[in-house]
């Protein structure tokens, strides 16, 4: 499925090219899946299953936020996978996809940032709400560094997303304004 997608976008995709490509009937495709959707969904979630596990092997410094080299891994993946997120995430791509980017994100990070919420906070609407928050914000700076051909290389958008991520937008772009005034 993820070849087709890139070849020739998710919508006009069959099930019976799907069944083709992977050498079996549709019988079979239905013994295992219910619809392109499910079979979709479950490609993703192991390349994100692949992803979270090259960052649990890195040293955990403390708040995600704070590690750049998640940050990097996750730039890293969308460039090694670049044909298959543009396709998705294109204008032509798939809301389903976008939707589940976010939430493994965002699931991910909540759990990584419950590990350094305090004990009075673990039951706090802030933690997902942040999560999400994190999560929205990656998802649309790799859409826009996907829609422009990736011009700037991983290491650098890792760091610039983290530093977003970490003091936020008016922290990091305050250097301009200040260089700017008298």
């Amino acid at each position: 499925l993820m070849d087709l997608v890139v070849e020739k976008g998710y919508e006009g995709i069959t099930i019976q090219e799907i069944a083709d490509r992977a050498d079996l009937n549709r019988a079979t495709f239905y013994l295992h899946f219910t619809s392109k959707e499910e079979l979709l969904l479950a490609g993703l979630g192991q390349r994100f299953d692949e992803l979270v596990a090259a960052m649990a092997g890195v040293e955990n410094i403390g708040a995600p936020w704070d590690n750049v080299a998640y940050d990097l891994l996750l730039f890293c993946h969308v460039a090694d996978h670049a044909a298959l997120y543009k396709a998705l995430f294109g204008a032509r791509g798939l809301g389903l996809a976008m939707h589940q980017v976010i939430a493994y994100m965002a699931s991910v990070l909540e759990r990584d940032i419950r590990d350094v919420a305090p004990e009075d906070e673990q039951d706090s609407a802030k933690i997902p709400i942040a999560a999400h928050f994190f999560a929205g914000a990656l998802f649309a700076i790799l859409k826009w560094w996907l829609d422009n051909d990736m011009p700037i290389p991983p290491e650098e958008m890792a760091m610039l997303s983290n530093r977003l991520c970490s003091y936020g937008a008016v922290a990091v772009f305050s250097s301009w304004s200040q260089a700017a005034d008298p």
